[in-house]
């Protein structure tokens, strides 16, 4: 996987400082695919029922967007438009000359109860006018798109992916102040326990060790976390446990070993807190989601 040789250098790269997106991507392997890249004259419509969600970078042209409920949306200068879940959208061209593009199908892990997957927005429309930093990085792709070099097909897939990790950058960033768990990951505080839960599900965590990582105490920890994501400490300690669980299980990992990899005691102690949460057992859900 391309990302996965990405993800070894920036890991490393900011490990000096605290990485709070890379301990997400090691566990859900987010992925970007690029299907076009040029010009397109025709109007495109992209369903739900794709079960992917996609990643288009306007260079040129005009164009608007049109999603279900919502007045369409006139697009005239370059921007990013980012829909990280599954979602309809129609992308139609203003002119017969057509629009300078790339599109990229994404994924940012399959289970949609992955609290971070759910935390962020459904569609996200980004202007150069509004992330001037961003887009000179955009142009990387396109600059290489254009010189046709050898490998340059493996260049650009591997470039859409560093627009994918900007791009959870600046979500972080832009959700300063909401409660959801990109609001933890933008406190520094908050961030060091949460990304301590997401490195280490198997640890036996408990309030008091999450508020020592934070360098908090207890009562304080609680009510700060609660305030700013939205869910108790412990809650999102379970959610995230469970979004772990729920991957490896998809894998072919017997149920086990996904209990003692996610901090269970036992099979059974697993299987009563998925069926609590999940509302099946995990065999059950396994036979469900199967085709």
């Amino acid at each position: 996987m391309l990302l996965s040789t990405l993800y070894v250098a920036i890991y490393h790269a900011d490990r000096i400082n605290m990485d709070r997106l890379s301990p997400l991507f090691k566990r859900f392997s987010p992925t970007a695919r690029v299907f076009h890249m040029g010009n397109t004259c025709q109007a495109v419509t992209f369903a739900e029922s794709e079960g992917v969600g996609h990643l288009h970078l306007l260079r040129s042209g005009k164009l608007t967007i049109n999603t279900k409920g919502e007045i369409d949306r006139v697009l005239s200068e370059p921007t990013v438009i980012f829909s990280p879940k599954p979602q309809f959208h129609r992308l139609t061209p203003l002119h017969a000359s057509g629009v300078e593009m790339a599109c990229a199908s994404i994924e940012l892990g399959k289970d949609k109860q992955n609290p971070f997957v759910a935390a962020l927005p459904p569609l996200m429309v980004i202007a150069k006018s509004d992330a001037p930093d961003l887009f000179t990085k955009i142009e990387w792709l396109f600059e290489e798109a254009d010189q046709n070099h050898c490998g340059s097909d493996a260049a650009v897939e591997i470039l859409m992916e560093y627009v994918l990790i900007l791009l959870m950058r600046f979500v972080m960033d832009m959700t300063h102040g909401t409660q959801c768990i990109l609001n933890g990951l933008g406190d520094e505080r908050l961030a060091r326990a949460i990304t301590a839960i997401h490195e280490q599900p198997e640890n036996p965590w408990t309030l008091d060790s999450l508020a020592e990582q934070a360098n908090m105490s207890r009562s304080r920890f609680a009510h700060y976390f609660k305030e700013a994501i939205g869910i108790t400490p412990l809650d999102y300690l379970t959610d995230w446990r469970l979004g772990v669980a729920r991957n490896s299980l998809r894998q072919g990992k017997s149920v086990s070993r996904v209990a003692r990899d996610v901090g269970y005691k036992d099979s059974s102690a697993f299987t009563r807190a998925f069926k609590r949460r999940v509302g099946e057992t995990p065999r059950e859900w396994l036979a469900s989601i199967k085709p």
